[in-house]
């Protein structure tokens, strides 16, 4: 452990002189506030690159059951190919991935709520009456329970500077990949939650894990434990990577995982494909074509 610590003073002595091994602790917090600082950055921009895509998404999920007799039962499994918008809303709303789910299972499904499309164009209340109708209509279609925090954006909404007053922020560690620092920084919020809603009267606590590049405070993973204020088997846990997409300039979601709880143990793995940038003016834009 000692070992540990003192590689760890190593590599922050870019940021402050390190002399004595009492000092440490106030070291690692003074870079982790440093890195999160740079993350919130990062993000304000980020949000508006990332706001104007449209993605392909495959989510296989799958539920795992033990009978009250210690049978396990084969695992219920469904794919959805849905189309992802990353849309941020008007007036501090939620910064939200919204799904429109096209098939379950190879079928095609059919639905009432307004187009993504519907996102872009409309304005204000309309806006967010359409936000909430393709919500609503795809939270249904989940395996499990119906939720909408298994999107690609949850990380980006939590760590986001406006929710900064309501986390706690400490180092994990600092480590070297292909010659990039990257920090692993943790974001625990109060013992009674405020962000993400549980049901109509209670709220869950959030932890964030987020992998971060020293530098430039680009996000590269993010980790989101959602902790229910009643006792619960597991915990329900959604993690997210970010990559490097050459056609669209910057970093997109490519996986997302989740674990949870529903009966079960449930299971998804969901993979981002067929990136395009939708243009409000006329039409949707493919990757390399021009006006």
């Amino acid at each position: 452990m000692i070992r540990l610590l003192a590689v760890l003073v190593v590599s922050l002595a870019a940021y402050v002189p390190a002399t004595r091994a009492q000092d440490l602790d106030g070291v690692r917090q003074i870079v982790a506030l440093d890195v999160a600082r740079r993350l919130r950055t990062y993000l304000v921009e980020y949000e508006q690159r990332l706001g104007a895509l449209v993605a392909e998404e495959r989510f296989e999920q799958a539920i795992t059951t033990v009978t009250e007799s210690g049978t396990t039962q084969l695992p219920r499994r469904r794919v959805l190919v849905s189309e992802l918008g990353f849309v941020r809303l008007p007036d501090d709303h939620a910064w939200l991935g919204h799904r429109r789910v096209q098939s379950i299972d190879g079928r095609p499904v059919r639905a009432d709520a307004p187009r993504l499309d519907d996102l872009f164009t409309e304005t204000g209340a309309d806006r967010l009456a359409a936000v909430r109708r393709i919500a609503d209509e795809n939270a249904r279609h989940n395996l499990g329970h119906p939720r909408t925090t298994n999107v690609p954006t949850l990380p980006l909404d939590l760590l986001h500077p406006r929710h900064q007053a309501a986390y706690r922020v400490s180092m994990g560690s600092i480590d070297q990949r292909a010659g990039i620092r990257v920090a692993r920084l943790e974001f625990a919020e109060g013992p009674k939650g405020a962000l993400v809603a549980y049901d109509a009267r209670s709220f869950v606590r959030t932890l964030v894990t987020a992998w971060v590049e020293v530098d430039s405070g680009a996000l590269r993973h993010a980790e989101v434990t959602l902790i229910p204020p009643v006792a619960a088997r597991e915990n329900h846990v959604v993690g997210v990577e970010f990559e490097p997409n050459a056609q669209m300039g910057m970093r997109v979601p490519v996986r997302l995982t989740e674990r949870f709880w529903a009966g079960g143990t449930g299971e998804g793995k969901a993979t981002y494909g067929k990136y395009r940038r939708f243009e409000t003016a006329a039409r949707i834009v493919k990757p390399g074509e021009r006006d």
